[in-house]
């Protein structure tokens, strides 16, 4: 379909998963406003511009949607968005609404070398009511790991004295030779988005992946994500 035209025309009955630019979506529902009555039940993967998130979350509110940002776009981005709707399903049979889960009792890492991104994931952590501690590198990181009780780990990619995926192998071994350490998620923060860097960090024994400049809602959704996971008490 390449018109709004054309997508406000469609019938959508056979189809499951909707993928869609936001500015074609909302052109299309303004044309149509009955149409997000027919979207209701659909897995729509939305191509969005991450500068007008908040507008568009509230615009989608009432739809099941997930985002995936328009620059850079690539494959594995389409992939993890398109497999949202498992997860989704997957919280809602353990009872659980994702958007219900309270966040206060995370304590979090957080392994990041720039004053900036520093400021803006104290402010977005601030807000969800989490307990964090924020270093500038990686050995830091190593050491405070070892002190214990961490939820999840944000490790900044490139960082002076050790860097976040030399960090996270030490992180991975330490665990290995102990018996009382359960697997610790690290959420990767860079500003590389080509798929082999999602490669790299995932076989440094990361477990997902947020492209800078990360906004509160990617923080809070994999936050939410992780408790889901990982039987967090929340």
């Amino acid at each position: 379909i390449q018109t709004p035209e054309e997508l406000s025309r469609f019938d959508f009955s056979a189809y499951k998963t909707i993928l869609s630019s936001q500015s074609q979506l909302t052109e299309a529902i303004n044309l149509l406003p009955e149409l997000k009555d027919k979207l209701k039940n659909k897995h729509i993967v939305l191509l969005y511009n991450p500068f007008l998130e908040t507008k568009s979350r509230d615009y989608f509110s009432s739809l099941t949607v997930s985002y995936c940002t328009i620059q850079p776009l690539c494959n594995w981005k389409i992939r993890d968005a398109l497999l949202y709707e498992n997860e989704h399903i997957n919280a809602v049979a353990s009872g659980k609404n994702q958007e219900e889960i309270s966040l206060k009792k995370m304590n979090i890492l957080v392994a990041e070398d720039n004053i900036i991104n520093q400021k803006l994931i104290s402010r977005i952590l601030d807000r969800l009511e989490c307990t964090y501690t924020i270093v500038d590198n990686g050995e830091e990181a190593v050491k405070n790991f070892v002190k214990g009780g961490y939820s999840v780990i944000f490790m900044d990619v490139q960082m002076p004295v050790m860097d976040g995926i030399t960090a996270t192998r030490r992180i991975r071994s330490l665990e290995n030779k102990s018996t009382s350490h359960k697997p610790t998620p690290i959420i990767a923060l860079t500003a590389n988005a080509m798929a082999e860097d999602k490669e790299r960090c995932l076989s440094a024994g990361m477990n997902d992946y947020i492209v800078k400049p990360f906004t509160p809602a990617q923080i809070k959704e994999v936050l939410q994500k992780i408790a889901l996971e990982y039987a967090i008490e929340t």
